[in-house]
């Protein structure tokens, strides 16, 4: 991985059991890597689960880095318009190093191997919360690939801007 951008700053040990905590406490997370059918989280009724339609492709072709890179055109565009300028989002990974991410300060990238915790779900879990831990989009990464909308920021957000990945709605409100 590429060094870690000025946007992004790793949490302290503290913060990412707090956040931990809090996501296994709050949406009931659990792994569920040995039975990909069972949700992981339960989704809350303020919630809009999309399946993640990036296509097909093997995630090292131009089709697949392109669809994923446009993925991380749509999540600073949706940080953007959900955190104030001065705010950041915490990007959480419960099996690797979480960040906070400013989405309003420059940020270079020119793949989705350049975030250091990626939008796309290809394999592990991952989620960007508020930074009052409020409202998220939770990646779930086996199939369908989904995100969770979680709070109604993201959600009016998702709407306003309609990413072209999230166009099926797999369930609202949990059901």
């Amino acid at each position: 991985m590429p060094a870690i951008p000025a946007s992004w700053k790793p949490l302290t040990k503290g913060e990412q059991r707090s956040v931990d905590r809090t996501f296994r406490r709050d949406l009931s997370f659990w792994d569920h890597r040995n039975d990909a059918d069972q949700r992981t989280i339960i989704e809350p009724t303020n919630s809009v689960t999309y399946a993640l339609e990036l296509g097909g492709g093997h995630y090292v072709s131009d089709a697949y880095q392109e669809r994923a890179l446009k993925l991380c055109s749509d999540y600073v565009t949706l940080f953007r318009a959900v955190v104030e300028e001065d705010d950041f989002i915490i990007a959480y990974d419960p099996n690797h190093p979480s960040y906070k991410f400013w989405p309003h300060q420059h940020f270079d990238y020119v793949s989705a191997n350049d975030w250091p915790v990626p939008p796309d779900p290809n394999g592990d879990y991952c989620a960007f919360f508020t930074s009052n831990l409020k409202a998220c989009l939770f990646g779930f990464p086996w199939n369908p690939r989904s995100v969770c909308v979680i709070g109604g920021r993201f959600i009016d957000a998702m709407r306003d801007y309609k990413p072209r990945a999230f166009e099926k709605v797999l369930r609202t409100g949990g059901k």
